[in-house]
């Protein structure tokens, strides 16, 4: 009996083939018999990132360029096969007889033979890749392969796999049967990989080191989801392959990592692979309450309040040195921008700063706020040139191109730049006498730059220099008009003389300060004359007040005589002042009203000038002779309001000499009820603790 099988009989003439005896058993000749057949497994084990395992992606080394164009594969023709195929036509009488052999037949048996998904035979069985026997029928393809055994190939799966060059493509045989997986997905597994398909979509593949990070990451139900395309070359040299909830970059130089969430959005926004960031060289990991991703060259991160930035180059570099996010910068609060010829970058508690002439460097705190008064990096500061550091007494002190910013608690910032930073340097900066800057330089008059410090100020002008003027020098200067004035501008700093006098020297004169005097200007012809008399060293002493108008000329006072210039001659008048004949012997306050001036004498001699405010109309200080009849350090007046009376001496009744913060604030303006005002807290500070005793004598006139 002729021995047939037709692919177009129904399970009937096929059922009754395999009842005859002898028939059932027999194998067509091409198919070898498998000594067994392997069981299918739903998992297939990942592929070693990079090894040669079929399917794994082996692209070329990166080329030079960080921005080549991201190429995307065309997309796999839709599987036309559904997952649960409808029977195959019953064949026609005519039909040709296909046959079903050996171990593809035992497969085709296992699934309900022509009665099952796969139906009937459409072509005869063929050798293909891999040693691979593959044979089509109406509802899919079987597939046998020596050490793997048999498994079918059916539904939307099969789509796939025949778009993937079937058992010859990238995925090469199947290792399992399809089976439903999570997400309402259908998947099976390949020798090179591993294929996903749902209803209503397209089938994918996902091989190589890729399959082992989407199995690291859970398959469908981890992170990652199902994928939704194929995987595809990108920029340097890496294959990308793109899933719901993110997507897998390998290279052969980088490995295979997942991008994904906020950190694929910040990521995408640079270029992705193709750019400034490069490839991914980790995966994300959680730190200080946010999210970071480390590539090539820079970093994503992420933080709920700030969103998500990119960081890279020298300004990462430098974020780096100074501590990540967890240093004093915190996290970025926007990407870098270019300005100025550099770069700039915001964080939550400063800025980076790059330049090519600089480096980069951040700029926070107190300092930061000072330094948007200047305009930033396009104003004459320019960019910083090293971080802020801590000087003396509190301030903050950071560098720039264009100057410098000091900043101090309860002062604030302000910038030192040009001449004036050359005399603040000389002078010892925060650290000496001037102190921290109070205030930003000014022009003022004769062509001068001026700042204000604690300690005083510094005066600058073109060809004369800089240099400050300060504690009691800038009273004498302030009373004869500071730079507009007939001193102008100093042109040295304040230097030690003899007997505790301290001198400067300025374009028209000098001034003197000593403790027992107080501080005056001499000019002119009566400074020249000065110093031939041998200045505050002399025998005039220092100068006790400042020069007045006489008649002819000029006179001026000083500890121990009257300098003169009258009608172009010089003379000395012995011993001192004119005063009240009362005051010229034994020791006296004597106060004038006329010229508002209290002078410590000693049997004729002057010992300390200071300027003299009395009472007023309504309650004037008495004129006559008196004695000092009490002293009272912390003197409060509890008549007058609590009014604090430094160094107070009484000479008649409630009348007494005594310090005034009302004098030393407002001058000659208003009056006191009766009491001699001084205001210069140290000479009688001097006067009270080493002078005036009890019984010494005041007389007050006109």
């Amino acid at each position: 009996m002729k021995r047939t099988v037709s692919a177009l009989v129904g399970v009937t003439a096929a059922s009754l083939l395999l009842s005859v005896p002898g028939l059932a058993s027999a194998a067509p000749t091409p198919t070898p018999t498998p000594s067994a057949t392997p069981v299918a497994t739903a998992a297939p084990t990942a592929p070693t990132p990079g090894a040669a395992t079929p399917g794994a992606p082996t692209p070329a080394a990166p080329t030079p360029t960080r921005t080549p164009a991201i190429t995307t594969p065309p997309a796999p023709a839709s599987p036309s096969t559904p997952a649960t195929p409808t029977p195959a036509p019953t064949p026609s009488a005519s039909a040709q007889a296909i046959e079903v052999k050996g171990a593809i037949k035992e497969v085709w048996d296992r699934n309900g033979g022509a009665a099952g998904p796969l139906g009937q035979p459409v072509a005869a069985e063929f050798q293909g890749a891999q040693s691979a026997w593959l044979q089509q029928f109406t509802g899919g393809w079987i597939v046998w392969t020596p050490g793997i055994g048999g498994y079918t190939v059916r539904g939307g799966l099969l789509g796939g796999w025949l778009a993937q060059g079937r058992d010859a493509g990238p995925l090469g045989v199947p290792t399992g049967e399809g089976v439903q997986a999570g997400r309402g997905s259908w998947t099976q597994s390949f020798s090179g990989g591993r294929l996903y398909w749902i209803s209503g979509s397209r089938a994918y593949a996902v091989r190589g080191a890729i399959l082992g990070v989407y199995q690291d990451s859970g398959w469908e139900n981890g992170t990652l989801g199902l994928p939704v395309g194929n995987e595809y070359a990108s920029a340097n040299g890496s294959i990308v392959q793109n899933f719901e909830f993110g997507k897998v970059v390998w290279s052969s130089n980088t490995g295979a990592f997942i991008v994904k969430g906020a950190l694929r959005v910040g990521y995408d926004d640079a270029g992705a692979e193709g750019g400034a960031l490069g490839l991914p060289v980790g995966n994300e990991f959680a730190v200080n309450g946010g999210w970071v991703q480390n590539f090539q060259y820079g970093n994503v991160m992420y933080h709920p309040a700030h969103g998500v930035h990119t960081i890279k180059g020298a300004l990462q570099d430098a974020y780096g040195a100074r501590g990540w996010e967890g240093g004093f910068l915190g996290w970025p609060t926007g990407n870098e921008y270019a300005s100025a010829g550099g770069y700039l970058q915001q964080f939550e508690n400063g800025q980076l700063m790059w330049h090519p002439a600089t480096g980069a460097f951040a700029v926070n705190g107190g300092i930061l706020g000072a330094y948007a008064k200047y305009n930033w990096e396009v104003g004459d500061l320019g960019f910083p040139t090293r971080d802020a550091f801590q000087g003396r007494n509190g301030t903050w002190i950071q560098h720039f191109q264009g100057g410098q910013i000091f900043w101090t608690p309860g002062v604030g910032g302000y910038r030192i730049s040009g001449g004036i930073m050359g005399a603040y340097a000389r002078n010892g900066w925060e650290a000496g006498s001037l102190g921290a800057p109070a205030g930003d330089a000014f022009q003022g008059g004769q062509g001068s730059w001026i700042q204000h410090f604690q300690g005083g100020q510094i005066f600058w002008a073109s060809g004369v220099g800089g240099y400050k003027v300060q504690n009691a020098m800038l009273a004498v200067y302030d009373n004869l008009g500071w730079e507009n004035g007939p001193l102008g501008l100093p042109v040295e700093d304040e230097r030690p003389g003899v007997q505790g006098t301290w001198i400067q020297a300025f374009q028209g004169g000098q001034t003197f300060w000593n403790p027992n005097t107080g501080g005056y200007a001499v000019r002119g012809a009566l400074l020249q004359e000065y110093g031939r008399q041998g200045w505050e060293a002399g025998q005039l002493g220092a100068p006790a007040s400042n020069e007045y108008e006489v008649s002819g000329g000029w006179s001026q006072d000083f500890q121990y005589g009257r300098l003169n210039y009258i009608n172009g001659s010089f003379s000395i008048t012995w011993p001192g002042p004119d005063v009240d004949a009362r005051c010229r012997y034994g020791r006296v306050m004597c106060i004038s009203k006329a010229d508002k001036k209290l002078r410590w004498m000693i049997d004729g001699q002057v010992l300390l000038t200071m300027d003299a405010r009395f009472g007023v109309d309504a309650t004037p200080t008495r004129e006559g002779e008196y004695k000092v009849f009490s002293k009272v350090r912390d003197e409060i007046s509890w008549m007058y309001g609590n009014t604090p009376m430094p160094f107070a001496m009484y000479f008649s009744g409630g009348q007494a000499v005594h310090y005034s913060y009302d004098f030393a604030a407002r001058g000659q303006v208003g009056g006191s009820h009766g009491c001699v005002n001084i205001r210069d807290w140290n000479g009688i500070q001097w006067l009270y603790d080493t002078q005036v005793k009890l019984g010494d004598r005041v007389v007050v006139y006109w």
